[in-house]
């Protein structure tokens, strides 16, 4: 039976879909972590192997049949050894860190097939050995050290990758882990068995014609147990994201979407009139090129901006960009290399760049791959061209440098935000912990001291010149000023304000009673119907106010005020968790105080008369005879004796 160079062309075009398919996934199933980013890479090696064969196969000539070739070395060459790796990270599992820095040695041989096989034309000539057949060119391995060495390479880490997932479900005693590991086991067995039958010892006696080496389509027997694991065992799995880790949050990356949007439709406007009027090369100024340049940015630029809008792509819309990013590489600098390589060879730059921004590694790591592929593409098919350089380069080169220069400016900013929000919560941090200090040991003969410093020191934190403490007392339905500090420009704590009745501002006290926290960053907060309180705020000049009521789950004692005379403020969600911190320490305070008050209230007075009991009268006594001893000074103590006192105090009290 005679195989057409079609048919495999076609299979591995086929399997070439399965890999992307199967990394698309990756990062739409599971979390951020090395052995995802592993396993991704690893299915992008087999789509690079893939999409290699499917054209080595079928192109006319063995010179393109050979460059071909050395474009699926690519991802046959690291495939084993990222296999490896992921298969060390498994069985270490949380152990592993990336300061494992020895596990990056196994890449080494790798990186010696990938320059002999793919960098290397002299190396790539003598080692291939192409025969065209029926079923296409083939390669026909050889006998020479290095496919020796590749050999014992691929077969000893596809061996070592094995045993370490055996022993990977032979440690663990959780039942999905080792149905995981049996069904890579099974299918890493029978991809080494078949693919070695196939690729390096097959005859035309097994399969009746000479066939192309077909490991990348068994290798899909793990690659889609692996899958099936994913989706029914939760492999590979991670916890939801940490939003402390986050570099963009969602209004950034808004933000950043709706900049790129206008960036491409300015290109594109701009590479019109470039290319078609400046342009001097025949066939690259007409007005084909030039509507077909033109028209490949704006649409990008739709396709970003619905993706970003509809809820359909929610969740996804972070790894799609990047796809979209990496496929416009080699589109833009592919199409151009032979005439422009100058200056489209520093196009990668920009969605490089614009990676730096994304949440995690698969967008870096997709970008810059398909980067660099794309420029072993172009080292591979034209390593030498004459290039004329025109006004159009030039103008390309300046528009290409202010984008890269735009994107700089963006990473700064974003990344000097988030130096600033980390250093904000250092000093939250740092602020509550002297509180919580501060407040610590807190008894009657230091709190108000205490409470002032308290005062002082949150009120500068939160930008304010003025803090108090407010008890409510619910039988005279008013609140008294128990502490207070204010800056000496400050005069919003008078006399006047010692006690305030509730009813004065029923509004306030209503926000409180709900909400528990009333933020008013100026007076336009303030209801128009609320005229006591505005003319509060105008009285002494308050240009914003902050109340935190002091309560646990069943008592309110009273409320915990900042204000600004000096700016209007806006606090942000740090400021207003320091509140709300600060508040509980407040109140726990408070009632220790208050407690150990009742403690010795209960000790040393009777609680009928509220007179001192006899402990106290001997403790107050003994200190009054001491000092009179010490000052050389006479003391009397009179006793007064009342008939039937005990019969009346046991009585009526």
């Amino acid at each position: 039976m005679q195989y057409g160079s079609d048919v495999f062309s076609a299979l591995f075009l086929m399997t070439f879909v399965v890999y992307i398919f199967l990394g698309i996934q990756i990062v739409l199933r599971t979390g951020k972590s090395v052995k995802t980013m592993l396993f991704l890479v690893a299915n992008i090696s087999l789509a690079i192997w893939s999409f290699g064969y499917a054209y080595a196969v079928r192109v006319s000539d063995i010179q393109s049949s050979l460059n071909w070739y050395r474009f699926s070395a690519i991802g046959w060459s690291i495939f084993y050894a990222l296999i490896l790796h992921l298969s060390i990270v498994l069985i270490r599992g949380k152990a592993y860190s990336n300061r494992s820095k020895l596990v990056w040695l196994i890449y080494l041989p790798a990186l010696l097939f990938l320059y002999s096989y793919a960098i290397s034309p002299d190396q790539a000539e003598k080692l291939f050995n192409l025969s065209q057949t029926d079923s296409g060119w083939i390669n026909r391995p050889g006998n020479n050290f290095i496919e020796l060495a590749f050999t014992i390479y691929y077969m000893a880490y596809h061996i070592a990758a094995t045993i370490l997932i055996i022993s990977w479900g032979i440690r663990t005693a959780d039942r999905v882990i080792r149905n995981q590991a049996k069904l890579l086991t099974i299918s890493l067995f029978f991809s080494i068995i078949f693919g070695t039958v196939f690729d390096r010892y097959y005859h035309t006696d097994i399969t009746g014609s000479a066939i192309p080496q077909l490991a990348p389509v068994i290798i899909l027997m793990p690659m889609v147990a692996a899958y099936y694991a994913i989706r029914h065992f939760g492999f590979l799995v991670n916890d939801a994201v940490n939003q402390d880790e986050v570099i963009m949050n969602a209004r950034g990356r808004l933000d950043i979407y709706f900049k790129l949007t206008i960036v491409l439709v300015v290109l594109g406007i701009v590479s019109f009139p470039v290319q078609y009027f400046v342009a001097v090369r025949p066939g690259y100024n007409s007005m084909s090129e030039a509507l077909y340049s033109s028209g490949l940015f704006i649409s990008v630029a739709l396709l970003i901006y619905l993706v970003n809008k509809l809820k359909f792509f929610e969740g996804v819309r972070e790894p799609l960009f990047a796809m979209a990013q990496a496929a416009i590489i080699p589109i833009v600098v592919l199409r151009y290399a032979d005439i422009a390589s100058v200056t489209v060879w520093a196009i990668p730059v920009i969605p490089i760049l614009m990676a730096v921004l994304y949440n995690s590694h698969f967008a870096l790591a997709i970008v810059s791959g398909t980067s660099i592929m794309t420029i072993i593409i172009v080292m591979i098919g034209a390593p030498k061209v004459n290039i004329q350089i025109d006004v159009a380069d030039h103008i390309a080169r300046l528009i290409i440098m202010s984008i890269i220069v735009l994107g700089a400016v963006q990473v700064n900013r974003l990344y000097l935000s988030r130096l600033k929000q980390n250093s904000d919560q250092i000093q939250l941090q740092k602020q509550i912990s002297d509180m919580s200090n501060l407040m610590l040991d807190v008894d009657d003969q230091t709190i108000e001291q205490r409470m002032t410093h308290l005062l002082r020191s949150s009120a500068h934190f939160l930008g304010s010149d003025s803090g108090a403490v407010y008890f409510y007392d619910s039988e005279l339905n008013k609140s008294t000023r128990a502490f207070s500090w204010s800056d000496t420009n400050s005069i919003v704590f008078d006399d006047d304000q010692i006690e305030v009745s509730n009813d004065i501002y029923s509004w306030t006290s209503s926000k409180l009673m709900n909400e528990g926290l009333l933020v008013l960053r100026s007076i336009d907060d303030i209801p128009a119907e609320e005229e006591l309180l505005r003319e509060y705020f105008l009285k002494y000049g308050i240009k914003s106010l902050i109340i935190k009521q002091l309560r646990d789950k069943d008592n309110i004692i009273g409320d915990l005020t900042f204000s600004s005379t000096e700016k209007s403020l806006v606090w942000d969600e740090m400021q207003l968790e320091f509140i709300n911190i600060l508040s509980n320490i407040t109140y726990s305070a408070i009632e220790h105080v208050r407690r150990e008050e009742t403690i010795k209230s209960l000790a040393y007075y009777d609680r009928l008369t509220g007179l001192v009991n006899r402990s106290r009268f001997l403790e107050l006594a003994g200190a009054k005879l001491d000092q009179a001893a010490d000052d050389d000074k006479q003391l009397a103590i009179a006793f007064m004796d009342l008939d039937a006192f005990k019969a009346v105090n046991d009585s009526i009290g």
